[in-house]
This record gives structure tokens, C-alpha cells and sequence, in this order.
């Protein structure tokens, strides 16, 4: 897990990593500092209630380093469900290819379940074509099986107002919460339902949108970021 020690002090990214240093490693004084975006390009695309895509399909973003444990096939598992139950969905995949192989395999399966024309790969992006992406998307997948200590991606798609859905891997749980920046879930299906279930309610979907970009702006901006690092330097010297 990402931390900082301080003398005999462990500063923690989150809650959950929180609780593993007090309840598994005996640890007997922490504190909780999380990250922070600090891209530029983040700050420099305005927040928009609706997405800043113009088109009449959703979009649907995975970002993440292509490699199994970060979970791709379980992205194609969402897709696939999602395409049953409602045309038009774009499904764009960023990041670098990390496993040569098991990208052919992802491939031939994408191609085998006749989805190849709904996925696009943009490869490793940066800067302000990242979170343009993020900002024309509807929501950001997240389905790591990793133990995850602060998600980057995360962070990023809520700088930007746009919800997650993802699994409950690590200190994921501390970024989204349950209609206010996502929904969390180890099941496929109560993904996909609650995806279907915004996107059918248009004025519920603007709305978690705000709360979204509040909940970023009230926990995790750049202002929180630089206050609780001051904060916890003015207790100690």
C-alpha cells in the first residue's frame, strides 16, 4: 500500500488502507491524507453537468494499464451486457499494452462475441486528451482485481464529474460512493443495472453528475489537498 512514515506515524491514502494498518498491522498512530489531481488539463476542461460529447450513443471508459489482473475481460463481461440491452454504446479502452499475448486473446474474444465494432483502443493517452475522454464518457469502469491503494484513474474521472462504476478493489470504496460518485459492486450485473437505470433516467443521471464533481471539489480537489497537508503540519512543528 502506498505511505508515508513520519517518524512513527503512518500517512494513509484512505479509510480502507486506514483500517488494514490499525487492524492487521498493529499500527498505533495514522492519519489520512489522499491524493490529489494534479494535472493541469484537469482544471483546464470546465465541468458540464451533461458530457461534452455531441453524439447520440453513450460511451462507456475503462483506463488502466492493459494487463489481466486489471481486469479487461471483465470489461468486455459489462460490455456484453450492456449491448443486449441497449444499442448505440461506445465502449473506449485507454491505456498501454502491457502483455503482448493477452491482448491477441482479448482480441479474438471481443471478435468471437461480435463486439469488435463497439470497442475502440486508444492506446496510452495523456494531458488533455485523457480527460477529454473522460469528460465525453458517462461513466468510468473500474474492474480491478487487484488490491488497489488510491486509484488514479478513479480521482480522475470525478475531477472531471464523471461517475464510476467499479468493483470493490481496495481503496476504491473510499472514492465511490453509492449514488453520489458511482456505485460500487463485485457483481456484473448490478453494474450494468445501475448503468441501464442512469441512463434511463436522464434528470437522475445530471444530478449524480453534480454530486459527483461536489464530492471531488469537497474531498479530494487540490485546495482539500494542500489544506490537510497544512493542517497536519501545523499540529507538528
Amino acid at each position: 500500500f502506498p505511505v508515508t512514515i513520519w517518524r512513527s506515524e503512518n500517512i494513509l491514502l484512505g479509510q480502507t488502507m486506514e483500517k488494514f494498518f490499525l487492524d492487521k498491522l498493529g499500527a498505533k498512530s495514522t492519519s489520512v491524507i489522499p491524493n490529489t489531481v494534479t494535472d493541469k488539463a484537469a482544471r483546464s476542461l470546465s465541468f458540464s453537468e451533461t458530457r461534452n460529447d455531441k453524439s447520440d450513443a453513450n460511451q462507456v471508459v475503462f483506463l488502466s494499464n492493459l494487463q489481466p489482473e486489471k481486469g479487461l475481460e471483465d470489461f468486455i463481461k459489462f460490455a456484453t451486457n450492456i449491448s443486449q440491452k441497449i444499442s448505440r454504446v461506445k465502449f473506449k479502452v485507454v491505456g498501454p499494452v502491457v502483455d503482448e499475448l493477452y491482448m491477441k486473446e482479448i482480441h479474438r474474444k471481443l471478435a468471437k462475441l461480435n463486439l469488435t465494432k463497439d470497442f475502440e483502443f486508444m492506446g496510452f493517452l495523456s494531458g488533455e486528451s485523457k480527460f477529454k475522454i473522460l469528460h465525453e464518457s458517462d461513466f468510468l469502469v473500474f474492474t480491478s482485481r487487484l488490491v488497489e491503494g488510491q486509484p488514479l484513474s478513479i480521482l480522475e474521472s470525478l475531477s472531471c464529474g464523471t461517475p464510476v462504476l467499479s468493483f470493490p478493489a481496495g481503496g476504491a470504496v473510499d472514492l465511490v460512493q453509492n449514488e453520489k460518485s458511482g456505485f460500487v459492486s463485485q457483481n456484473i450485473d448490478e453494474l450494468c443495472d445501475f448503468f441501464i437505470y442512469m441512463i434511463d433516467n436522464k434528470s437522475k443521471y445530471l444530478e449524480l453528475r453534480k454530486s459527483c464533481k461536489k464530492y471531488y471539489e469537497d474531498n479530494y480537489s487540490f485546495n482539500t489537498y494542500q489544506s490537510l497537508w497544512k493542517e497536519w503540519i501545523c499540529k507538528r512543528f
